[in-house]
Parts: structure tokens; sequence; C-alpha cells
């Protein structure tokens, strides 16, 4: 099992630095930055796959929880994704639309929150939606690529939505970047991307665990919802 997690890890790190390979990413050549960042994994990969291990262990208790994620770039766009789990369901709102499973009837649904309308999918084959869910956590997640790239810990810690953060620091590629850390969960509490002159600021607003209800985010009452078979036949 950790085997395939850390082989996880190195192919996501990888990918990471095939990207780096594009012209724009900073002064030294591909192969340069390849040889470095092929370097940072092997001497980080112990103390990732370990450290990942334990969050993973970690974030099996948590099954009740309401994340809110803001993204503010430098023009001042700002994208917002909320994220509720419960142990009868999933909701992930973001652009105007909601996506919500209900473990219980085993349906999927897709919802449009200006127009109050929706569609909804019912398994009817045994395969499950219990599954689905975690996009935004799953995204925070992803600071362990930078980590195995070469990201440095910063002496101490600062608290971000109330939780305790582990902070790191990377600047190679052309990337100038902050990163903070739930000291518990692995999740990227807020960071801070710099590239090209360009400013990205990913932040939790708030990561509620524990006494998460669905209602908090959605009310199927409000919206009128047709089958999706409806619109196959």
């Amino acid at each position: 099992m950790k085997s395939k997690k850390i082989y996880t890890a190195a192919v996501a790190a990888l990918v990471a630095l095939s990207m780096a390979l594009l012209p724009g990413c900073g002064g030294l050549s591909g192969l340069d930055k390849l040889a470095e960042g092929l370097g940072n994994l092997v001497s980080e990969y112990g103390n990732v796959a370990e450290d990942w291990e334990k969050y993973e262990k970690a974030r099996e208790g948590l099954t009740n929880y309401k994340i809110v994620v803001e993204a503010v770039e430098e023009n001042g766009n700002k994208a917002e994704i909320t994220e509720v789990k419960t142990d009868i369901g999933y909701a992930l709102v973001m652009d105007g639309s909601i996506t919500y499973v209900d473990y219980g009837s085993n349906t999927l649904y897709t919802l449009s929150i200006a127009d109050k309308t929706g569609i909804a999918h019912k398994s009817e084959s045994g395969e499950s939606y219990k599954g689905f869910g975690a996009v935004a956590s799953t995204y925070l997640y992803a600071f362990e690529v930078f980590r195995l790239m070469g990201a440095k810990k910063v002496e101490g810690s600062e608290k971000i939505a109330g939780r305790n953060a582990t902070v790191y620091i990377y600047d190679l590629m052309g990337y100038d970047c902050k990163f903070w850390v739930d000291s518990e969960y692995g999740l990227t509490l807020k960071s801070i991307m710099k590239n090209e002159g360009e400013t990205k600021t990913t932040e939790v607003r708030e990561f509620k665990i524990g006494g998460v209800m669905l209602g908090d985010v959605v009310n199927l009452g409000e919206y009128d919802i047709k089958d999706l078979s409806e619109y196959m036949n």
C-alpha cells in the first residue's frame, strides 16, 4: 500500500516537472529543471510518503465537514468553492451551480442556483455515487507535488481558518510560492503563487468539522428538477 502511494506521488511530480519544461517557466534550461526536480524528489521521497500515510489515516475520520475556498487573482477576479460532505450525501457549490449526491437514493443532481432548475440522474445499474466527492479537498492536497520538487519548511507555525498550519516556501522554475499546510490533515489552507508577474491567492475561509448538514448549502425543495431519462426518450 505504501509503495503505491509513493508511486502515485512520484508520477504526479514527474508530470509537474514535464510541464515545467514549457517555455516561460524560469531561467534554468529544461534539462537543468528536470535534473534539479528529480534530485529533490529522491531526497524528499521517504518523508513525503510517511506524511502522506499519516494524513491519509487522519482523513479517514474526516466524514463530516464543510470547506469554503476562495481564489483571488491579481486582476481582482474571484472564485469561491464550497464543499460539504456527510454520511448521507455530498454537495459541491461552484460557478453558480451545485453538484449534489444523495447516497440513500443513489442519485446525482446538477442544479442551477440562478433559475432554480436541475437535472437528476439515478443509477439503476448498481453503480454507486457514494464514492463521489472530495473535489475541492483533493485539489488542496496537491501541495505534495511542490514538496517533492523542493518546497522548504519555515520555522514556526501560523493559523489559517482557525487551524494550525505548517508554512512552506518554494522559489524554483520561475515560481515564488508560499503554502500554509494543515498540520493534521495535510490540506493546503492557503497558498500564494507568483509566476511571470502574476499572483494568485487561494485560501480556505471556513473549515468546519462535525455538525455539518447538507441543508446548509442546498434545499432540493426549492428546485424544479427533471429526471435525466425524460431528456433521453
